[in-house]
């Protein structure tokens, strides 16, 4: 579950306990968003497709969804490094959830004039539909996004759109499926885990809900490297 860090500190790891045991008491509760969730993709996955993970948390769970769904659908991972560096500890997540997994998995560096080219990751397998653990929750966008275009394209699919964040931590504790270190950083209680992202540090995205702040707290040695 959760992946040990020296950048914990006790009084995180104390919220951490609290949390995880709500997580298990909720993740009993979502069989039905779990049926709807393998559902969805087993009807994407009709036509070719992969699933696109950045080691998240929503995107560890739509990885172990599409391993059940259909384990053939294959795992892809963006490397983003224009203005931004690398979490350290994804690759950690990587390598816990892979070995047991199965599911064939595809790293692709970005340009470095670009922050986002998902074009690179389409032509690494071949194919331009895709799956990701993009959820409404999150943003207005995606608010919006849900409300415009449902759950799914002809090119895209978001099969846990409509969880919430309690929903993907309770499936992560039913699971026992491991937990990116980042999301027990919680400054004693003063961040919620919530807005905690991972996929990458620095730059201009998502600077609100005290990230920037999060960040030089617990990964101020990699940015000091990064400038």
């Amino acid at each position: 579950m959760l992946i040990p860090s020296d950048r914990h500190t006790r009084e995180d790891l104390e919220c951490w306990r609290e949390l995880e045991a709500g997580d298990r008491v909720h993740g009993a509760t979502i069989d039905r968003k779990i049926d709807q969730a393998i559902d969805r993709i087993r009807s994407f996955a009709d036509e070719p497709c992969y699933c696109s993970v950045s080691w998240g948390k929503d995107s560890v769970v739509v990885a172990h969804l599409v391993s059940i769904a259909d384990s053939r659908v294959p795992l892809g991972h963006l490397i983003i490094r224009a203005t931004t560096a690398p979490n350290p500890d994804s690759k950690r997540v990587r390598d816990n959830y892979l070995p047991t997994s199965g599911q064939r998995y595809v790293e692709v560096d970005g340009r470095a004039t670009k922050q986002h080219d998902f074009a690179r990751l389409r032509s690494a397998f071949g194919i331009g539909r895709s799956i990701n653990g993009v959820r409404a929750q999150e943003s207005g966008d995606r608010r919006m996004s849900r409300l415009i275009h449902g759950v799914a394209t002809d090119a895209v699919c978001r099969p846990i759109i409509d969880w919430t964040t309690d929903d993907v931590f309770g499936y992560l504790a039913r699971f026992a499926l491991p937990v990116h270190p980042a999301y027990a950083m919680l400054g004693g209680g003063r961040y919620d885990r919530q807005w905690i992202r991972v996929a990458s540090l620095g730059g201009e995205r998502g600077r609100g809900m005290g990230r920037a702040e999060w960040e030089r707290e617990y990964y101020g040695d990699v940015l000091r490297r990064r400038a």
